[in-house]
C-alpha cells in the first residue's frame, strides 16, 4: 500500500494527486507510476465486473431444475404461435352418426391436439437454440465459454423433449385410432405452426412414401430413422423381395420340427436404479471376464446365443452361394459381416458369460435353411467356437476371445478370432475378423449410454487375393455421419469393382465402379428388418433374439436354454437369478480346480483344435463334429454332456 494511502485509507484515486508545479522527487514519481497502475487495474477490474454481469443474467437458467428450465424458455418466446387445425371431411354428419365425435372422442382428440401443441413448441425451441448454438460456436471457434456450454444444455434438453413429447403425442393418436370407427376414415390431424416470419407449414402425421437412393451421396445421408422403417416385408425365404431387390430375412418363421409355434415375445424387463459409479470404481482398467457381475447389467441370452444371432441375415449368404461374380460374391460376405452388427446399437446389456462347456443349438432349416451349434471351448481367456451349415450352400465356422474393459466412461469388447466362410461351388475360402464395440456411458449420473462400432475389417479371399476393406466411421460431435460404414471391394491385382456405403444398424448399398471410379449400377441389398411390437420394453430384442432362449423338449443339459439363472433373470426374478449366478459360478470354481489338481486339462466336447499344419488360416482354429452331436441331439442321448447347471455338482 502507498503512503497516501496509509495515511488516509478513504482517500480515493482521484483525491490523491500529485501536484504538477513542484519537481517531482524519486519518491513521487514511484508513487505516480503505482497509481497509474492502480487506476488501469480498477478500470479493468471495471470492465469483467460489467462483463461478468451479463453473463450471470444469460446463464441463470443454468441453476434451475429442467422443466423450469423448459418452462422459462418457453414463456421467454412471446413471437412464438401454435395452432392446430383438423381437416373437415365433407361427410361430417357421417362421422357423428357413428360416434366419433362423442363425449369420449372429442377427449380423446382434445388430448391429442394437447400433445400436438407440446412438440411444435418443442420444434421452434430446437430450431431456435440450435441457430443461437451454431452461431455461438462459429464465432467462439474451439473456445467454450459459460453462454456457450449453457446453450448446449439447453439444447440438449429440449431435444430430449421433443423426443418424449413425440412418444406421448403417438401414444395418444394410438389411443384414438383404437377407438375410432373402422368404416368411415377420420379426419386427418395436420401440423400448422405458425411462426414470425416465413409461411406456414403442413406436416402430415403419417408420411408412407420410401426414400430411394440415386447415388452415392443419397445413401450417406439417409437418417438411421428413414432406413430402418423402410424395411419391406421379405418372403418366407429371405429372398429378394419384388420391389428393390433388398435382402431381409422374413418375419414370418416356421416352426422348428420340437415347437408346435414360435413364441412372439419375452417378459418385460423391470426397471432397476443400477449405481454407475461404483461400477466404475470397481472394473475401472480390468477386464470384464474375470469379475462377477449382477444381472441388472445382462440380458437373458447368453454370449453363445448372441453370437447365432449373427446369422440373422443368412440370406445374404444364400444370395452370395449363388452368385457367379466372385467379386460380387466377396461383396455380399462383406455386407453380411456389416449386417452382425445391426442389432448393437439397440443392445446395451451384455449377454451372460458361458460356463465352461456351456453348449447351444438352432435348428433352423425350416425357415433360415440352416442349423448352428456353439460351444464354450475355454474359459480363461473365455472362448467361444460356433459352426453352421446350411442347406443353401455355405459352412460358417467362428471362434472368438472376447475381452471387454472398462476405460473411463466407455465399456470397450474387443473380440480376438475370425469367421471363415466357404461355399460348396468352389474353392474359395472368406475370412474376417470384427470391429471393436464400444458402449459409452453419456451421463454417469443418469446412466444414460449409447453403443458405437469402430475401426475396420478386412474380408479376404484366401484363395483369391481378393479382398473388401470396411472402415466403421467414429461419429463426430457435429457429424451427420452417424453409425456409417463404407469399404471397397477390390480384385487380386487391387483393381476396385464396387463400393459399398451405408449404415449399420440400417442399410447397405452395393455400387458397381469402373476403372476411373464412376458408378455403373446400384442396388440397396440389405435392410434391417422392422422392430417387433414393445421391443424397447423386451431388452430391445429381435424377432429372433425373442425365440433363442425359448424352451423345448430334449434339450441337453447343458444348453444355455437350461441355464437357470438366466432362464430366472428373464422372468423378471432378479433377486433369486444372482443368488443362482453365483452358485454356478462357485461350482465352475471347484470343477476346475479339481482338474488342476488330478492335471488333467479341459477339452472341448464338440469342437477339436486343429493342428497348424491344418489351418487355412490363423483363426481357422476349430473343427465341429457334426455328425456326432446331432446324432446325440436327435436321439436324446446326452450320456457324454455334462450337468454344468447343478450346482451340486463340482
Amino acid at each position: 500500500m502507498s503512503t497516501i494511502d496509509q495515511e488516509n485509507p478513504k482517500m480515493t484515486v482521484k483525491e490523491s494527486k500529485i501536484p504538477s508545479t513542484e519537481p517531482l522527487t524519486p519518491r513521487d514519481m514511484t508513487l505516480e507510476g503505482r497509481l497509474r497502475t492502480a487506476r488501469k487495474s480498477l478500470a479493468h477490474h471495471a470492465s469483467r465486473l460489467k462483463r461478468r454481469k451479463k453473463l450471470v443474467r444469460k446463464s441463470t437458467m443454468s441453476s434451475m431444475d429442467p422443466a423450469t428450465m423448459l418452462l422459462k424458455a418457453a414463456l421467454d418466446q412471446p413471437a412464438i404461435e401454435h395452432a392446430i387445425q383438423a381437416i373437415s371431411t365433407p361427410d361430417e354428419s357421417e362421422y357423428e352418426a357413428n360416434g366419433l365425435f362423442s363425449d369420449e372422442k372429442d377427449e380423446g382428440l382434445q388430448m391429442l391436439q394437447e400433445k400436438l401443441t407440446e412438440l411444435q413448441t418443442c420444434e421452434q425451441m430446437i430450431a431456435q437454440n440450435g441457430t443461437e448454438l451454431i452461431e455461438l460456436l462459429a464465432r467462439d471457434g474451439n473456445l467454450i465459454n459459460r453462454n456457450t456450454l449453457d446453450r448446449i444444455v439447453l439444447f440438449k434438453m429440449t431435444a430430449k423433449a421433443m423426443v418424449d413429447a413425440s412418444v406421448a403425442f403417438s401414444l395418444a393418436a394410438a389411443q384414438v385410432l383404437e377407438k375410432s370407427p373402422a368404416t368411415p376414415t377420420p379426419p386427418t390431424l395436420t401440423l400448422t405452426a405458425k411462426a414470425p416470419v416465413g409461411p406456414t407449414r403442413s406436416v402430415p402425421l403419417l408420411q408412407t412414401s420410401k426414400p430411394k437412393l440415386s447415388n452415392r451421396a443419397d445413401s450417406m445421408v439417409s437418417t438411421t430413422s428413414e432406413e430402418f422403417f423402410d424395411a419391406n416385408e421379405p418372403d418366407s425365404r429371405g429372398e429378394r423381395d419384388d420391389d428393390d431387390g433388398t435382402l431381409s430375412n422374413s418375419d414370418t418363421r416356421t416352426p422348428s420340427p420340437r415347437l408346435s409355434s414360435r413364441r412372439s415375445k419375452v417378459p418385460v424387463r423391470p426397471s432397476n436404479s443400477i449405481n454407475y459409479l461404483a461400477l466404475l470404481k470397481k472394473c475401472l482398467g480390468k477386464d470384464l471376464s474375470r469379475i462377477s457381475m449382477p444381472v441388472d447389467f445382462n440380458e437373458p441370452l447368453s454370449l453363445l446365443q448372441r453370437q447365432t444371432e449373427d446369422l440373422e441375415y443368412s440370406s445374404l449368404l444364400d444370395r452370395a452361394a449363388v452368385e457367379t461374380d466372385p467379386e460380387r460374391r466377396l461383396a455380399f460376405v462383406a455386407i453380411f459381416a456389416i449386417s452382425t452388427y445391426s442389432n448393437t446399437a439397440r443392445r446395451s446389456a451384455k449377454p451372460f458369460n458361458p460356463l465352461l462347456g456351456e453348449t447351444f443349438d438352432a435348428d433352423r432349416r425350416f425357415d433360415f435353411g440352416w442349423r448352428a451349434v456353439s460351444e464354450q471351448v475355454s474359459h480363461h481367456p473365455p472362448t467361444s467356437a460356433l459352426s453352421a451349415e446350411s442347406e443353401r450352400g455355405w459352412t460358417l465356422d467362428q471362434s472368438y476371445t472376447v475381452t471387454s474393459k472398462v476405460k473411463g466412461r466407455s465399456l470397450c469388447v474387443i473380440p480376438i478370432g475370425g469367421t471363415v466362410l466357404r461355399f460348396g461351388d468352389s474353392r474359395d475360402v472368406f475370412c474376417f475378423e470384427k470391429a471393436h464395440t464400444y458402449t459409452r456411458m453419456t451421463n454417469i449420473m443418469t446412466g444414460n449410454i449409447e453403443t458405437d462400432n469402430s475401426g475396420e475389417i478386412c474380408v479376404r479371399n484366401l484363395q483369391t487375393g481378393a479382398k473388401a476393406v470396411l472402415k466403421f466411421h467414429e461419429p463426430g460431435y457435429f457429424s451427420k455421419e452417424v453409425r456409417k460404414v463404407s469399404g471397397d471391394v477390390s480384385n487380386a491385382g487391387g483393381l476396385i469393382k464396387f463400393r459399398i456405403e451405408g449404415v449399420w444398424d440400417a442399410s447397405a448399398t452395393l455400387f458397381q465402379v469402373d476403372s476411373a471410379d464412376n458408378i455403373e449400377a446400384e442396388e440397396v441389398i440389405w435392410r434391417v428388418n422392422p422392430p417387433v411390437k414393445d421391443a424397447h420394453l423386451m431388452h430391445n430384442f429381435t424377432k429372433l433374439a425373442i425365440e433363442l432362449n425359448e424352451p423345448e423338449p430334449g434339450l441337453p443339459p447343458s444348453d444355455s436354454r437350461m441355464r437357470p439363472d438366466q432362464r430366472q433373470m428373464e422372468e423378471g426374478h432378479w433377486s433369486q437369478a444372482n443368488l443362482t449366478k453365483t452358485q454356478l459360478e462357485e461350482a465352475q470354481r471347484a470343477r476346475r480346480k479339481a482338474l488342476e489338481a488330478q492335471g488333467i486339462e479341459w477339452q472341448p466336447l464338440w469342437f477339436r483344435r486343429k493342428d497348424p499344419s491344418e489351418m487355412l488360416d490363423k483363426y481357422d482354429v476349430y473343427e465341429f463334429n457334426s455328425t456326432g452331436y446331432w446324432e446325440a441331439r436327435n436321439s436324446e442321448k446326452f450320456d457324454e454332456f455334462v450337468n454344468i447347471f447343478d450346482a451340486n455338482n463340482v
